[in-house]
């Protein structure tokens, strides 16, 4: 998505200045210069590109400080605490929600509330600390009902955390039911991400019960809800899991097609650990097919130095 590089500046304050708008009329330059950073944030976020995520909200952050938007500031930090997960920094993230827990006692915004518990209560989950994620996230589905009728997909990522609680759990049945819940409310939020989410783990569940048929339908509808998003780490995420379904049924073919489809997304990411591992299956899978030659030469592309064989060669590797 775009930049916003228009800056508003903050007006001079002057009394005596006819100017001056009345002392009723509200003017929210910077907080809406702020809000327009965290929107395009988000939009970078959900593009897999982390860095520029992070500082579009840091400056969303610095934004809403210097004028003291405490909603605002909250906002920016539950974002900061999104993006450091989403890059592996635990401590990073710890310490956003921290301070977002500290503010809220500035504020008497319900929703803004819930948003916070609900951000801890993952952070809980991804640390392993689930007692404590348990606990908050039976208190978060108790008080949903108000939050469900403006922002149902606020409410849809509990229940989505709660059915991955229980799956854990082996209770399968009942993390099933609360991802249809959570689909259901996703469903109305029009939340692509979300919806996307919940059949991923509807698949993930459904193939540890030994149904492989049924979880890569599950996975390409939830790879459909990604794609409608463009949410980049979830597209690759899905065809890398397609293809270890396509390689388990012995549908080679596939398995590879599904591989390189992600290889390319995660290269693109700049995510390099996965592209190792995605190496790692795909090498053998190619020399099992005779596609080595046709691999090394994507593999090339991606780099942006493709090893380009002749013509001769090419056409033996099955390329145009």
């Amino acid at each position: 998505m775009r930049h916003a590089h228009l800056l508003f500046a903050l007006p001079l304050i002057l009394a005596s200045c006819s100017s001056q708008p009345p002392v009723s009329e509200e003017r929210f330059e910077v907080r809406n210069q702020a809000a327009s950073y965290l929107t395009y944030g988000w939009d970078y976020f959900t593009k897999g590109r982390y860095a520029q995520a992070e500082a579009l909200f840091l400056r969303a952050l610095h934004e809403n400080l210097s004028v003291d938007h405490i909603p605002g500031v909250i906002r920016s930090y539950l974002a900061l605490a999104e993006v450091a997960i989403a890059r592996g920094d635990e401590t990073g993230a710890g310490a956003a929600l921290t301070r977002a827990e500290e503010l809220l006692a500035l504020t008497d915004d319900r929703l803004l509330s819930y948003e916070v518990r609900s951000g801890r209560a993952s952070f809980l989950q991804r640390t392993g600390h689930m007692e404590e994620a348990r606990a908050m996230l039976d208190s978060l589905i108790a008080s949903s009902s108000d939050v469900e009728k403006e922002h149902p997909e606020k409410v849809a990522t509990v229940y989505h955390n709660m059915a991955l609680m229980l799956a854990r759990e082996g209770r399968r049945e009942e993390a099933k039911a609360y991802l249809e819940r959570a689909a259901a409310l996703n469903e109305r939020a029009k939340d692509q991400r979300g919806l996307a989410a919940n059949y991923y783990v509807l698949a993930s569940i459904t193939a540890s019960e030994g149904d492989t048929e049924t979880a890569v339908a599950l996975l390409q509808e939830s790879l459909s809800h990604d794609k409608r998003a463009e949410h980049a780490p979830g597209i690759a995420l899905s065809l890398t899991t397609l293809g270890d379904l396509y390689l388990e049924r012995g549908e080679d073919e596939l398995a590879y097609l599904s591989y390189t489809r992600a290889l390319g997304i995660w290269a693109a990411m700049g995510e390099d650990r996965r592209v190792n591992a995605i190496l790692e299956k795909l090498l053998p899978l190619a020399e099992k097919l005779g596609k080595e030659e046709e691999l090394s030469w994507f593999v090339g592309i991606l780099k942006g130095r493709p090893d380009l064989p002749d013509q001769e060669e090419g056409s033996k590797g099955g390329r145009p």
